[in-house]
């Protein structure tokens, strides 16, 4: 392949074309700060969550799908934690504080 320079090679580097724009992911997280259950709602029809503590170790991880989704973190000890939530090569980060 060629690229724009006409460099020749098995590993051209080709800028990438978006064909499409993909709608931001978000989505809400309450109550913060939580102690047993927390409410996740998303618009996505299907993501993937991760709940990590401050080293980047994940301590929980779920599918959730479209609307409010419920997730029980009452065996999470308390402190601070991201949840990182995954959509078709999308992802958002929100922080979330577990109290007892």
């Amino acid at each position: 392949e060629l690229n724009s320079s006409g460099c020749e090679g098995i590993e051209v580097v080709k800028p990438l074309v978006r064909v499409e724009q993909l709608e931001d992911l978000s989505f809400t997280v309450f109550p913060n700060p939580a102690v047993d259950v927390i409410t996740l709602n998303i618009e996505r029809e299907e993501a993937f969550i991760q709940i990590m503590d401050v080293m980047g170790r994940v301590q929980m991880s779920t599918r959730i799908v479209d609307g409010s989704n419920t997730i029980d973190v009452g065996n999470l000890a308390y402190g601070t934690y991201k949840v990182l939530v995954m959509s078709e090569g999308e992802q958002a980060i929100e922080t979330l504080v577990i109290g007892k």
